[in-house]
């Protein structure tokens, strides 16, 4: 068999042995680089940046006026209360710890599953959903 790179190889594999080790050998120089750029001051000066902080913040912003105005607007879908910054998006039929686990608490991922599956979720201000985990027995 012959390898991506046009060796003969006498396994299966994609790569021959040679190759494989210069594979490897590039992989773990970029994983250094990597290593070293996020312990630099550089990188460590961008993360505290005003800019990033205000951008990241725009962002979260927008997405999660995206997701309320897809679940109905910003207004708890029990009681009406609408102060964005108690209301949080709920599991009609319960289940979000579990999936946000399966997402491993990726917030993008959350969102993009709340925007292809939007019936499966609602708003809910801080009260009302406390106590509807309470009343149908979702807490841990």
């Amino acid at each position: 068999m012959i390898c991506e790179f046009g060796h003969k190889n006498k396994a299966s594999k994609n790569f021959c042995e040679t190759c494989r080790k210069k594979y490897w050998a590039k992989a773990y120089q970029q994983t250094e680089k990597r290593k070293a750029f996020l312990i630099s001051d550089k990188y460590k000066t961008y993360l505290q940046s005003d800019k990033r902080k205000a951008t990241t913040k725009a962002y979260r912003n927008r997405v999660k006026n995206e997701i309320f105005n897809l679940l109905g607007g910003v207004k708890c879908n029990h009681c009406g209360f609408s102060d964005q910054r108690a209301l949080q998006i709920d599991h009609k039929n319960g289940g979000g710890t579990k999936e946000r686990k399966g997402l491993h608490e990726n917030p993008k991922a959350f969102y993009r599953l709340i925007s292809k599956n939007p019936n499966n979720y609602q708003i809910l201000c801080a009260n009302c959903n406390w106590i509807k985990r309470f009343e149908k027995g979702e807490h841990g």
